[in-house]
């Protein structure tokens, strides 16, 4: 059975997750000398400006091209306040301790000096280095819950910036807590993180990808990207439910969840319990299904969040048929060369996706223009006309293509980045740290 050639909504993503590998490079030593760090430091800015540097203007107010602005009052805050934890760990942390954690490198090793990473992880709840907490609420009648990281860093700003991270099929918000390396640069930049958890449903999907056999019986957690619950992805009937174990049908929800309130319900619970939250720079990216989710919320939710990243997924086409976004909301969309589940998808089977620019160019394979690009440009509202380049970022090499001639001023772009599988990276599963790519794309942003 082939499934090379079979068409298959790119966002239609049906791994499981995994917790990530051992080590699979050598760890990272990070400079512990003030001069050390500040050379590293630029060093490594001048990286992420290769992958996530962005220009633009209009609704979404991003920043001028040209040099840096000069740090704010509240960026002065938080470098203060990350100075002061580094502090803390070079007077609490054995240097036995931060070599331990600089061998076992860790999640954030390419955000975090292996002795701050020492400091922050002696307590699962990261408790040195900021206030982790679970949070419930009711949405439709659902008992639904999420996680908020406020590092230390935030203690005196003002204006404190959030993100929310969706995890995948089969995740939790507790899962990408500790495997997306958001909480760690929350900690290093000083902003609020958000991990919501999707729910557990029983659905039909076609896993094999062959039309001609039938749909299997799948129960994972799943968010409601617009194609759970339709002929695609239909819910289980209650007598296939009934054939599942009980550990199988322990705590599946019966009908789809309205996801889009649940975001809304969160982001209005988080701005009342802390007022310090900016309202006006909320972002959001997702992984996977969660990409498929976070794809959707820069559609129906573009008054909301500042600007989306999607990663190994993208928008469903349920939602880019109908869906036009609000405001001129930046996105930025990135997936690896050899994604297992996406190179299916966009027809190149057992290759991988090209790191070049024949990806749009190319007649005879217009599944990636027209399932990742297309989709994108109709809901955003952008031209179809890109700048092409292929910066190398933390040693790999990345097929970058930007859409930014929209005379409503968002910019959107769409990242190849080479030896990624079907995961977040996150500097332990893949080279590149995401979020270390990503939070410069999102900062410049901010709602009108």
């Amino acid at each position: 059975m082939t499934c090379t050639l079979t068409p298959v909504d790119p966002a239609s993503d049906r791994n499981t997750e995994q917790r990530p590998a051992p080590s699979i490079r050598p760890a990272r030593r990070i400079g512990r000398a003030p001069a050390c760090r500040a050379a590293r430091a630029a060093a490594l800015a001048a990286a992420l400006l290769a992958l996530a540097g962005c220009g633009g203007g209009g609704g979404d107010s991003p920043a001028a091209p040209g040099p840096a602005p000069a740090p704010t009052a509240d960026e002065a805050t938080v470098s203060t306040s990350y100075a002061s934890v580094e502090r803390e760990a070079a007077a609490a942390v054995a240097d036995t301790e931060m070599q331990a954690v600089a061998a076992a490198q860790p999640v954030g090793a390419g955000i975090l000096p292996p002795r701050v990473l020492a400091y922050c992880s002696r307590f699962a709840d990261w408790r040195n280095c900021g206030e982790k907490s679970t949070f419930t609420l009711q949405v439709n009648g659902q008992a639904r819950e999420y996680i908020v990281w406020r590092p230390k860093t935030t203690a005196q700003r003002q204006n404190v910036p959030v993100v929310f991270m969706l995890h995948g099929t089969s995740g939790d918000g507790e899962l990408f807590w500790d495997i997306s390396a958001w909480r760690e640069k929350a900690l290093r930049e000083g902003f609020y993180t958000v991990f919501p958890s999707s729910l557990k449903y029983c659905y039909l999907e076609d896993d094999d990808r062959d039309p001609a056999t039938p749909m299997s019986v799948q129960t994972f957690t799943k968010w409601a990207d617009g194609q759970l619950g339709t002929g695609d992805r239909p819910l289980c009937t209650p007598s296939q439910a009934a054939t599942l174990a009980p550990a199988q049908r322990a705590g599946i929800a019966t009908t789809v969840a309205d996801d889009v309130a649940f975001l809304r319900a969160i982001a209005a619970e988080v701005k009342s319990r802390f007022p310090r939250t900016d309202p006006k720079r909320l972002y959001i990216s997702g992984f996977s299904n969660g990409a498929a989710m976070s794809a959707r919320a820069a559609a129906e939710m573009a008054d909301l969040f500042a600007a989306a990243h999607s990663a190994a997924s993208t928008l469903t086409a349920a939602v880019a048929d109908v869906a036009v976004a609000s405001r001129p909301i930046s996105v930025v969309h990135t997936v690896g060369d050899a994604d297992e589940e996406q190179k299916v998808a966009f027809g190149f089977g057992a290759g991988t996706i090209p790191l070049t620019e024949s990806l749009m160019t190319d007649p005879t394979n217009p599944r990636y223009r027209a399932g990742v690009v297309a989709r994108f440009l109709r809901v955003l509202q952008i031209p179809d006309v890109y700048a092409y380049s292929a910066p190398t970022v933390s040693g790999v090499i990345t097929s970058r293509f930007d859409y930014a001639t929209s005379a409503r001023g968002n910019v959107f772009r769409t990242v190849v980045i080479q030896g990624a599988t079907h995961e977040y990276p996150n500097g332990r599963n893949h080279p590149v740290v995401m979020a270390d790519e990503i939070w410069p794309f999102f900062a410049v942003y901010a709602l009108p």
